[in-house]
């Protein structure tokens, strides 16, 4: 186990002070929660794509969200109400900017569900295919937070 995570120290202490992010009890076991959650939630996407996949769209971001939120959850962080899920890519990326490629889809898949939530007139929808697509990088992105549910310290 690694431990004193140092990358990105600066971006986490800045939105902590800002209240963006809060510390809370560090947890492996609320962190592998949060996996199962995701990983069950693709399962409901999945069988959602056919029929509703505008909705099966917004469950497979819940997943990403939940999965990646796990990460934050083993070092005794969690993002805020106000802009927590930008939050959380903005962490992220700052703590794991090698994987900057890997990560960058979630806050695609953010705004898209967003549009999705609350749309314009003009609104955009998605396709059964934009959701199969979509469901494969959150399944990557729950592969990416695993594994350091188990390595990374207390922040």
């Amino acid at each position: 186990m690694i431990l004193r995570w140092e990358e990105g120290r600066a971006v986490v202490d800045a939105m902590l002070n800002d209240g963006r992010l809060q510390r809370v009890s560090a947890s492996r076991e609320h962190a592998a929660h949060l996996i199962e959650m995701a990983e069950q939630k693709i399962t409901s996407a999945s069988s959602l794509v056919a029929n509703d996949p505008d909705t099966a769209a917004s469950v497979a971001y819940d997943a990403a969200r939940l999965a990646l939120t796990a990460v934050l959850a083993t070092q005794g962080l969690r993002p805020k109400i106000e802009g927590g899920h930008i939050a959380i890519y903005e962490v992220l990326i700052a703590q794991f900017p090698s994987t900057t490629s890997r990560l960058r889809p979630f806050d695609r898949l953010r705004r898209s569900r967003n549009a999705l939530q609350y749309p314009a007139i003009d609104g955009e929808s998605v396709s059964p295919d934009d959701v199969d697509a979509d469901l494969a990088i959150v399944a990557d992105l729950v592969e990416f937070a695993r594994p350091l549910i188990d390595q990374l310290p207390v922040y």
